[in-house]
This record gives C-alpha cells, sequence and structure tokens, in this order.
C-alpha cells in the first residue's frame, strides 16, 4: 500500500510541477506519468543502494520521454523534467546542511557524498539514454540516407 501511495503522490507532484511550467492537454498527462514511473521503478528493486535505483529510474523516466518526445513531436524535457522532479535528493542537501551548521562534519560528509552520488546518478541515467537515443536515430538517418543512394 505505501508503494501505491508514493506513486500516486509522484503522479501528482509531477502534474502540478507541469501545471507550473505551463505543459497542456495530454502532454501534462502523460508528464505526470513519468514521475509514476520515475517512483515505481525507483521503490520496486529494493536495492541496497539508492543510488542505482535512483540511476535505474532516471534511465527509465529518460526512455519514456524520448519515447513520447518521438510520438508526440514535442521536446523530451516537457516529460523529462516533470519526471525527474520527485528523485531530486532534496532531503539529503537539507540533511547534509543541517549537519554542517550543528557541527557535525562527518556527518555532513557522509550525507553529502550520498546526496551527491544520487544527484550523479540522475544525471548519468539521463545522459547514457538521451545518447544512445540520438546515436540510434543517427545511425537510422544515415541507413536511410545510404538506401536513397
Amino acid at each position: 500500500m505505501t508503494i501505491l501511495f508514493q506513486v500516486i503522490a509522484s503522479l501528482i507532484i509531477s502534474f502540478c510541477f507541469g501545471v507550473v511550467f505551463h505543459v497542456r492537454g495530454k502532454r501534462l498527462v502523460l508528464s505526470s506519468f513519468s514521475g509514476g514511473l520515475g517512483c515505481l521503478v525507483y521503490l520496486l528493486p529494493m536495492l541496497e543502494s539508492p543510488a542505482v535505483s535512483i540511476f535505474l529510474a532516471s534511465c527509465a523516466i529518460t526512455i519514456y520521454a524520448e519515447v513520447c518526445a518521438r510520438l508526440l513531436k514535442t521536446p523530451a524535457t516537457v516529460f523529462l523534467v516533470g519526471g525527474l522532479i520527485p528523485l531530486v535528493p532534496g532531503g539529503g542537501m537539507y540533511h547534509c546542511m543541517f549537519e554542517l551548521l550543528e557541527g557535525n562534519l562527518s556527518q555532513a560528509a557522509t550525507t553529502g557524498y550520498q546526496t551527491l552520488l544520487q544527484a550523479g546518478a540522475i544525471a548519468v541515467g539521463m545522459i547514457t539514454v538521451s545518447s544512445l537515443f540520438k546515436l540510434y536515430w543517427e545511425l537510422r538517418r544515415r541507413a536511410a540516407q545510404v538506401h536513397r543512394r
């Protein structure tokens, strides 16, 4: 039941984020689904490392965003940004700064390191999938050019 609640909350968060950035119509609905998908992929594996789960969720969101972008002829960022918002490690950033202000430098370093790993996992997941999609479409375009000759 907890997983379902978190997925629905992520859908709502992504929906509201889309409203703030003036995403309209079916793009708004599909954009909010990316948040739910990311949360589901993040929660299902129950891996030891949150960074690996976030990486997998980021990859899933990016795949979804790239497919929706091709189908609706819309930039992938419309679907990508709303889906990634629930994954951003804001709590980790808060706790790192709190520990720094309290003077607990070792705890702040540990929390900061974990937060940077999670943020890096989001970036690496996005870059990996986006690069693979661009490579695929470029190879497909070149193959079509060769067939025309």
